[in-house]
């Protein structure tokens, strides 16, 4: 488990406080190597996938580290997270408080941090659904990342669905897109 995960106690759930984007994608790549290192060879493909946070996550992984990972799949994605302060509910705004620091003093820290400034470092394929209806990463953190980007992308959006999708359809449809994706560019 990354930092900031619960069921590990206090101290390990609060070392996130501060250093998001910083250690879970430091986390990311620990584990990563692990397994790199125990378990398989680079001829494997590795593909991360994450949503909401975890989008954020695998989004600045496959950025910064663009040859130990094959593709990108990625829900709901808080992309800008000056602009995603200032959009999303209450509750975001004050755990944005908690990971990364109080705004306007932080705010060079907020934009940083930020998956759209690392878009164009981005060059494995990458998978984005988002639903149409979140109120928590509103969908321009997705359209707006997405005219930034320079590597192939797919974009699935799904206009009933909010930041938790719920359709029983919607995950027929995300299952066959992935394995499309999938077979299209990694397993070709």
């Amino acid at each position: 488990m990354g930092r900031g995960s619960t069921g590990y106690g206090r101290k390990y759930r609060d070392s996130l406080a501060g250093n998001w984007g910083v250690y879970d994608v430091e986390d990311c790549l620990s584990t990563y190597n692990y397994m790199a290192t125990e378990y398989w060879t680079r001829s494997n493909p590795a593909i991360l996938m994450g949503g909401s946070a975890g989008g954020f996550t695998t989004l600045k992984v496959v950025a910064l580290n663009p040859t130990q990972f094959d593709a990108g799949i990625v829900f709901c994605p808080p992309t800008n997270l000056l602009d995603f302060s200032s959009h999303t509910h209450a509750i975001e705004k004050s755990y944005l408080n908690y990971l990364v620091g109080p705004l306007p003093e932080w705010s060079l820290k907020y934009k940083n941090l930020s998956p759209i400034t690392l878009a164009d470092k981005i060059t494995v394929p990458l998978l984005l659904f988002q639903g149409a209806k979140d109120n928590v990463v509103p969908k321009i953190q997705c359209t707006e990342f997405i005219s930034k980007l320079r590597c192939c992308v797919e974009y699935r959006e799904y206009p009933e669905e909010g930041h938790v999708f719920r359709a029983k359809e919607t995950y027929e449809d995300i299952f066959k897109k992935i394995d499309q994706f999938l077979i299209k560019t990694i397993f070709y």
